[in-house]
């Protein structure tokens, strides 16, 4: 150990004895206490509200402690959550309360509307009633609800959750699923061998309850939106259009006239009485002809004035005629078999917008798409057509070819087989033609020595010649 390294040590130990001291001294001394009496500490009166609010929170909070005692295993035991949708099925009136249609919820007679909280206890029924984990437990809440009804609302609230929780993931699977399995109302309608079908695979394996849950979502506008298309969508705007016929179906049919001998019971138009400046022998034009217009003075028919002589009294003169006066027609409802309903006035034309002009454009577009696609079809069609007859001539040359080849092959050996026999005839003629007679001469029997003989009839040997050949 170096010199330096020593005398650190030295000091360390110095300085914690010095430190040791101090602290001894410091706790043999006495503690000082107060003099006098200590002073009493007076605690403001809690009010009552919030003796009674902290109370209530604490049964709150034991309360939750006891739901929350008794957990649901939904995705362990399938079975649970199959019982709780065929219920739903089942019932027509848990299917529109919880999950109503379009418009106001039809109601049976004598019935009115109840909150979802009755259709949840209802379907908690079904669920746990008859389960065998969990009947002692909802037994339990359904007798204490009188005292405890947080245990049975508990119970609703799961079977809320549960429901909520599938129609979630039905939403995030239709998402998922695209507009490809958009139009299919059931898996049977899923192709095999597709992607997807693939894709269905594995849906079917995590979620088995998604075309019943869509099903019974469908309905509702909310959940799943509905009039949404896509390019394969016709617009149908015929709808926007009013027809002629909408304008006289709500008219009555006046053109039936009554037959010639039935009675005439059509009552008498009523009687004007006759009023200052309207003669009662006018009569109240109730058509809708030109000549109801009043008559407007015109340059033939103006008047011109004359000129009087000084001396002529005036009383001479004609008074002039008083302007006749006209009441503003008075239409009056028609008759039967009197009068003539008017022609309704034709439709007049839609201008049309920039939404039309849109809207038919884009039904062109698709006509000349679908056209399009039609005629690749068509253009596809035939060429498979005229590959297959294509590769079946083919295969019939080739066939012709062989068969051919097989004719000649065949003609050829017949040919070198009469070769071979012509050849043969022709050797054994020769053969029988140099054969020594009977009679002739010794002198020229050892000329045809060296030739092959054919064998006699005593002779039991092979020929000379066919053992040379």
């Amino acid at each position: 150990m170096s010199r330096r390294a020593a005398t650190t040590t030295a000091k360390a130990k110095a300085t914690q004895a010095l430190a040791a001291e101090e602290a001894r001294e410091e706790a043999e001394k006495p503690i000082k206490r107060p003099r006098g009496r200590p002073k009493k500490v007076i605690q403001a009166p809690v009010p009552v509200a919030e003796v009674q609010a902290i109370e209530k929170k604490v049964q709150v909070e034991d309360a939750s402690k006891e739901e929350d005692s008794i957990v649901i295993d939904w995705n362990g035991d399938l079975a649970l959550t199959w019982t709780l949708i065929t219920s739903i099925e089942a019932s027509t009136e848990i299917s529109a309360g919880l999950f109503p249609g379009v418009g106001a919820v039809k109601l049976s007679a004598g019935k009115s509307g109840k909150p979802k909280t009755h259709y949840y206890h209802l379907l908690a029924v079904d669920c746990f009633e008859k389960h065998e984990k969990y009947k002692d437990a909802f037994a339990y809440a359904l007798a204490v609800v009188a005292t405890k009804p947080n245990l049975l609302k508990a119970w609703r609230t799961k079977i809320k959750n549960r429901i909520k929780t599938l129609v979630d993931r039905t939403r995030d699977y239709i998402t998922e699923m695209g507009q490809t399995g958009a139009g299919l109302g059931d898996e049977d309608e899923i192709l095999a061998g597709t992607k997807l079908a693939t894709r269905w695979d594995v849906i079917k394996a995590e979620f088995p309850w998604f075309y019943h849950v869509r099903t019974l979502i469908a309905s509702r506008p909310n959940l799943q939106p509905v009039g949404l298309g896509n390019n394969n969508t016709d617009f149908d705007i015929s709808l926007l259009i009013p027809t002629r016929d909408d304008d006289t179906s709500s008219a009555p049919d006046d053109t039936t006239s009554a037959p010639d001998d039935a009675p005439d019971d059509t009552p008498d138009p009523p009687e004007h009485p006759s009023e200052p400046g309207l003669s009662p022998t006018v009569d109240i034009v109730t058509s809708d002809s030109d000549n109801d217009l009043l008559d407007t003075p015109t340059l033939a028919n103006a008047t011109v004035p004359v000129k009087r002589k000084r001396g002529v009294s005036d009383s001479t003169e004609a008074p002039p005629p008083k302007p006749q006066q006209t009441r503003p027609k008075k239409k009056t409802k028609p008759q039967p078999a009197v009068s003539i309903p008017a022609p309704p006035a034709a439709a007049p034309a839609k201008k049309t917008t920039s939404k039309d002009r849109f809207s038919a454009t884009i039904l062109a577009e698709e006509e000349t798409a679908q056209r399009q696609m039609d005629l690749r079809k068509e253009k596809n069609d035939a060429r498979k057509e005229v590959a297959l007859k294509k590769i079946s001539m083919e295969g019939e040359i080739r066939l012709a070819k062989a068969e051919a080849k097989r004719e000649e092959k065949a003609k050829k050996l017949e040919l070198a087989r009469l070769r071979m026999e012509q050849e043969h005839q022709f050797r054994m003629a020769q053969l029988q033609n140099r054969a020594p007679e009977p009679s002739t001469s010794s002198t020229f029997s050892g000329i045809f020595d060296d030739l092959p003989r054919l064998p006699s009839a005593d002779s039991a040997g092979p020929s000379t010649y066919f053992d040379n050949y």
